[in-house]
Parts: C-alpha cells; sequence; structure tokens
C-alpha cells in the first residue's frame, strides 16, 4: 500500500461516509436479509437470535447447550431458555448425550432443518438479484475489495475471533477469517 493510498484511505474514513457504508450494510444485513426474511418464511414464528442459534446447531449438529453458548457468546442459562424456546416451536430435538448423561445434545427437526433452508435460499435469492446490478467483471472486483476489507479490519486475534462465524460442518479452509488467524497466531481456527 502506497502512502497516497493510505493518505486517502484515512480521508475517506475520516469523512463519515466509510462508518456510514459500514453502517447501512450492517442494517440491510440485520433487517432485510434475517428479520424481515425471518418474517416473511416463518410468518413471525423465529427470532433472529433463535435464527442464529438454528444455525449454529446446524453448523454443530450434536452440539451442547454449552457449545452453543460458547459459539453464540451468551450464558447458559441464556442458552438453555433459548433451546427451551426452540424445542417448544419443535425446531430443535435436545437429546441425553451417549457420553455423559449429565449433558444434552441439539439437534435441528425436520421442521429446524426447512426453516433453515428457506431463510438461506431467501437470502440467495435476495443477494443475487442486487449483484444483478454488475457485470461479472465487478462482481469479481467487488469480491476481491471485500476480501482486502476484511483482512485490513481483521486486525488481531480478539477481532478475528469476534467476527468468526463458528461455522464447524461448513468451514471454509479458505475463508478469510481463517486465513487472517492463521497469518496472526500461526494455525487455522478450530470451531467450537
Amino acid at each position: 500500500m502506497t502512502e497516497a493510498s493510505r493518505k486517502n484511505g484515512r480521508a475517506y474514513a475520516a469523512s463519515g461516509q466509510l462508518e456510514r457504508f459500514v453502517e447501512l450494510l450492517g442494517a440491510y444485513s440485520a433487517s432485510v436479509l434475517t428479520a424481515r426474511l425471518l418474517e416473511a418464511v416463518t410468518r413471525g414464528e423465529v427470532t433472529p437470535a433463535q435464527f442464529e442459534a438454528l444455525t449454529f446447531i446446524h453448523r454443530h449438529g450434536g452440539c451442547s447447550a454449552k457449545a452453543l453458548s460458547e459459539g453464540l457468546r451468551i450464558s447458559i442459562p441464556s442458552s438453555t431458555r433459548l433451546v427451551d424456546r426452540l424445542v417448544r416451536k419443535a425446531l430443535v430435538d435436545r437429546r441425553e448425550s451417549a457420553e455423559d448423561r449429565r449433558l444434552v445434545d441439539l439437534s435441528l427437526t425436520e421442521k429446524g432443518r426447512k426453516v433453515l433452508k428457506d431463510v438461506r435460499a431467501a437470502r440467495i435469492a435476495r443477494l443475487q438479484h442486487a449483484l444483478a446490478a454488475l457485470n461479472t467483471d465487478e462482481q469479481t472486483h467487488l469480491h476481491d475489495l471485500l476480501e482486502r476489507f476484511l483482512r485490513g479490519v481483521l486486525c488481531d486475534e480478539e477481532t478475528v475471533n469476534d467476527c468468526c462465524l463458528h461455522c464447524g460442518t461448513e468451514h471454509d479452509r479458505d475463508c478469510v477469517v481463517n486465513a487472517v488467524h492463521e497469518a496472526l497466531v500461526g494455525r487455522p481456527i478450530t470451531c467450537p
């Protein structure tokens, strides 16, 4: 990176435009790609927090409530209440662990898997619609710029851990978060 590009980056960030852009992307992700699509697909039955739990359980099938609390960064009592609601809605099964009867293993029910599949399909359709405004070269360029931007913001191990999606079975070794983690600490991320 040249000194001129560093100065331009500082000027752009100082102007507030970058902060606003990041806020808008966050709002789009939270409001449109999550809350609005959950409302449309589940008719309000599943909250964003419950969807996040469904996603984590899907990626870590057979995980415990403790692993869920660690993965979502919530307390064990909060995790237990969240799981109770998901079980009542028939979205999650809770079974005694085969290894330790004091623990329970969590897995998605057929209904839980359908919610996850339907919301993800709606998200992909929404993103494909947005990307249709760009030609193939622009889409590739956008991907490259977003990856470089993420590498810039993932500047320390704590930030990397805070941004990690804990993707479990869907782990992508080439994920930018994993690559930055490996560069910082000398090893890839291990999912809980």
